[in-house]
């Protein structure tokens, strides 16, 4: 069977051939994708375009890459250098991520607070709002 390759080669000259297949549980095609979360930031992914529609099948890269081998659809030099490809990147994200959170202690726990304190005067705010347009239809009702 023939597969088209998800990795980025045009933009990444090493990256080796990641086919995309498709999905084991309903068919549509595998896509790659990149986290933008703070706790995988960079990491890739791949996910059926069903995904969270019916559809369960949704892998990082080098358990896809995994998947594929257990699967035959990679073999040979295409399997080995996906696999050391897949295990070096993994590494090197992991390093990198313990890096960041090594320079910013507790930056998630201080972004969300931030979040939850904005959130908390929004939400003060719209009660004010309220309340001044229930005033003022009731000061109407009363004139009336």
């Amino acid at each position: 069977m023939s597969y088209s390759s998800c990795s980025r080669a045009s933009r990444h000259r090493n990256t080796p051939f990641i086919p995309c297949i498709p999905c084991p549980d309903c068919g549509k095609i595998v896509k790659r994708f990149t986290s933008g979360t703070a706790q995988h930031n960079g990491w890739v992914f791949y996910k059926c375009l069903k995904h969270t529609k019916g559809c369960n099948f949704w892998h990082w890269e080098l358990e896809y890459v995994i998947y594929l081998l257990d699967n035959n659809v990679l073999t040979g030099d295409d399997a080995v250098d996906a696999l050391g490809w897949a295990e070096d990147r993994r590494f090197d994200l992991k390093l990198k991520q313990e890096e960041l959170d090594a320079t910013c202690p507790g930056a998630d726990e201080q972004m969300m607070t931030t979040v939850i304190a904005l959130v908390k005067e929004v939400v003060f705010i719209l009660k004010i709002v309220v309340g001044l347009v229930c005033l003022a239809c009731v000061l109407l009702l009363v004139k009336k």
